[in-house]
Parts: C-alpha cells; sequence; structure tokens
C-alpha cells in the first residue's frame, strides 16, 4: 500500500466550494504529523500542497523534522523552496503534556 499513487486532491477548489455551500466564510487549518514514514507519493502530494501557497481558505502546518523530510519535491517535479514554504517552529512543553494526559484517558 506504501506504492498506492492517489490523485492529488485540490484543497484550494474544495475548501472554496464547500465554504459557498455552507454559506461560511471560515478559515480551516490542516495539521500533517509526519510520526511516521508514509509513501513518496503522500510526500509529494504534501510538498505540492505546500508549495501551492493556499493562504486564502487554509493555513497549513506539517509536523517534522526537516531533516527526516525525505524530498522536497513536487508532482510536477518542482521543488520546494525551503525558506519561503517551510518553517520552524519551537513548542513548549505544554503539547507534550497535553498529549501524555489525552493519552492516559
Amino acid at each position: 500500500i506504501d506504492n498506492l499513487k492517489i490523485s492529488f486532491i485540490y484543497l484550494d477548489i474544495l475548501l472554496s466550494q464547500y465554504k459557498k455551500m455552507l454559506n461560511n466564510d471560515s478559515h480551516f487549518n490542516l495539521i500533517i504529523d509526519n510520526s511516521e514514514r508514509v509513501s513518496i507519493y503522500s510526500y509529494l502530494a504534501i510538498n505540492s500542497l505546500v508549495g501551492s501557497r493556499i493562504n486564502r481558505d487554509l493555513s497549513l502546518k506539517v509536523i517534522t523534522d526537516l531533516a527526516s523530510w525525505p524530498t522536497y519535491e513536487t508532482y510536477n517535479n518542482q521543488l520546494v523552496e525551503a525558506i519561503h514554504d517551510y518553517g520552524v517552529v519551537e513548542l513548549d512543553n505544554n503539547l507534550k503534556e497535553q498529549i501524555l494526559k489525552l493519552k492516559k484517558n
């Protein structure tokens, strides 16, 4: 299943139409947690989404160690510009503590 290629979803169009359907002007946030490796096609799809810079309807956050991200190419074989499209966010221990609490319940 790791080599299964799934067509890329155009989230910018999907979210725009979804908001029109609901008559709602909300902003969506998508968080991708790279806690384990996925297929290379998934990385390409995520990079394509990051590189498309669809900020009007969606904020995208990828939780990962940049050194372990296997590729910065998109489906169109373009390189995602790390300086412009990726950034490092330092988190304190509050998130880790909250996750531990959730796991205990």
